[in-house]
């Protein structure tokens, strides 16, 4: 039996939350008509954060309304820090550390990038989802589960950071698009919800 995580679609529901948006990326510095992509994770190799940073770099070299912000901390700190200033990305990339609001992030983004190399199952892609944010993953066991590519989130190739920009920028160019993964989305998440979950479980009690 194959057991997955499930997220609280009551607190990620961006229809339940009031906050202006808008006021908050003013200050963070992010303008109105800017397209805001977000990663969130531990600063460690294998969650992708590298990738993320050159697809960005690779990105901003066409697109200068397309911003990033960084939720997380970790050993990579440093050296990913030092990345961006080398890339000269500073006004692009925003680094906002650890954040324990993720319903505040999720609201920041018109889409969710995560570029691990691996991964066992984690909760942002159906917390992201939960949120009405598109999904960008990369293409390895577990993600790929539950993210389908164009149906209701996108898959580039794990480790690589062109494929990632390619797919950002086509997301970026396509609001259709980006309309219908977040309904194919909404409709996911419904089988990752608390309720599901303890039904789930039950079945598998009774059947012991």
């Amino acid at each position: 039996k194959v057991f997955y995580n499930f997220v609280d679609i009551n607190r990620f529901n961006p229809n339940k939350i009031k906050i202006n948006i808008q006021k908050e990326k003013e200050k963070l510095g992010i303008n109105n008509g800017d397209f805001v992509i977000g990663f969130a994770g531990r600063l460690i190799e294998s969650k992708g954060w590298k990738e993320f940073i050159l697809a960005t770099n690779i990105i901003f070299k066409k697109n200068k309304k397309i911003k990033s912000l960084i939720a997380g901390d970790g050993q990579d700190k440093k050296e990913m820090v030092y990345l961006i200033k080398k890339l000269k990305l500073n006004n692009n990339v925003i680094y906002l550390g650890y954040i324990s609001n993720m319903v505040w992030f999720y609201l920041l983004l018109d889409c969710f990038v995560i570029p691990s190399h691996w991964e066992p199952m984690g909760l942002t892609e159906i917390e992201a989802q939960s949120m009405k944010v598109p999904v960008i993953s990369s293409n390895v066991a577990a993600l790929n589960e539950v993210i389908k590519d164009k149906e209701n989130g996108l898959l580039f190739e794990a480790k690589n950071s062109k494929d990632l920009s390619k797919k950002i920028l086509y997301l970026y160019k396509n609001k259709k698009l980006r309309k219908q993964l977040i309904k194919n989305s909404l409709e996911t998440v419904k089988n990752y919800s608390l309720k599901e979950y303890l039904i789930r479980l039950y079945k598998i009690y009774r059947s012991l």
